[in-house]
């Protein structure tokens, strides 16, 4: 594999730790082969890989996520409507 070595001793440097820099070196290869055809020919591939590695950890430690926001929308004629329907029939 390319830069396998290099790729793991940067993983290594970053998490400290052996298993955490052999699951992110095996992320980033996953990654970069999902990837790959966004990379431009020509381009500088080591840079590249050092990237997604590199994203793909500050991704773990900050705890970004791709996450989906709903936002709920109550007018207050039926917010009144649903809370009169819960409450106890002797109100």
């Amino acid at each position: 594999m390319p830069l396998f070595d290099q790729l793991y001793n940067f993983a290594r440097w970053l998490t400290q730790n052996r298993e955490e820099a052999e699951d992110l070196v095996q992320e980033t290869y996953a990654k970069a082969l999902k990837g790959f055809s966004s990379f431009q020919l020509g381009t500088n591939f080591r840079a590249w890989m050092y990237r997604i590695l590199r994203n793909t950890f500050l991704t773990s430690r900050t705890g970004l996520r791709v996450t989906m926001t709903c936002l709920l929308i109550w007018s207050m004629t039926d917010l009144k409507c649903r809370l009169r329907t819960r409450l106890p029939k002797r109100f």
